[in-house]
């Protein structure tokens, strides 16, 4: 967790994670040139979606916890 940062996912939303998590990213350039970064985040053992991330052009747009993992 130490690697992520902190402007892109706030502390806060990864507390009550496991140490791992594995990462999906996806990057798309649209005809405007237009940038977007989307990742997922899940859970290592059980491979539900724990978050998910949204970028325009390096600003974040959308974060949103899908799941705790104690849940």
């Amino acid at each position: 967790m130490d690697e992520i940062d902190e402007p892109l996912v706030p502390k806060e939303m990864l507390e009550g994670f496991s140490e791992y998590i594995l990462i999906e990213t996806m990057l798309f350039d649209d005809e405007d040139g237009t940038e977007s970064l989307e990742m997922t985040a899940k859970h290592p053992k059980i491979r539900k979606w724990i978050l998910q991330i949204l970028l325009k052009d390096g600003e974040s747009v959308f974060r949103k916890l899908v799941e705790r993992e104690n849940e």
